[in-house]
């Protein structure tokens, strides 16, 4: 079945989107231009209020930046304490792959000498009865 969208629907999502992203948006920036005219128009005045209203900036701009810090310094310690993990386990489980290698590698090499075998006995016998020959017919040209 088509997904066929109803003018209706288009306009209602334009609605939604008004309402839940750009109304909020617009709203957030205007508070923080009000709250910035307030701060600046009192340290401007040299009222003492300018320096409670600076105290609360600082405040609400070090809340944010201590809780992404403590997140920051979180993950760093999750992860050296990995690191550390697979330090102290990587030579044991490397240890055991590198046996493992050694004795496949010993398998395959006795099997490959084993298949091999025949084969360099036959060469050898040809080549020493050809060279047994090669000797006979040098003796008898004599």
């Amino acid at each position: 079945m088509e997904n066929i969208k109803s003018p209706g629907s288009q306009s209602e999502h334009q609605k939604q989107t008004l309402w839940q992203v750009w109304i909020p948006l617009i709203a957030g920036i205007l508070i923080i231009l009000v709250l910035a005219f307030l701060v600046a128009s009192t340290g401007l005045n040299g009222g003492e209020e300018g320096g409670r209203l600076a105290g609360i900036s600082l405040i609400l701009f070090t809340i944010p930046t201590l809780v992404f810090s403590f997140f920051v310094i979180v993950v760093f310690a999750l992860l050296i304490f990995g690191i550390y993990k697979l330090t102290v386990v990587l030579p044991i489980y490397s240890f055991k792959a590198f046996t493992y290698i050694v004795l496949a590698s010993e398998f395959i090499r006795l099997w490959a000498d084993r298949i091999t075998q025949p084969v360099i006995i036959t060469r050898e016998g040809i080549a020493s009865l050809n060279r047994f020959l090669d000797i006979i017919s040098l003796k008898s040209h004599k």
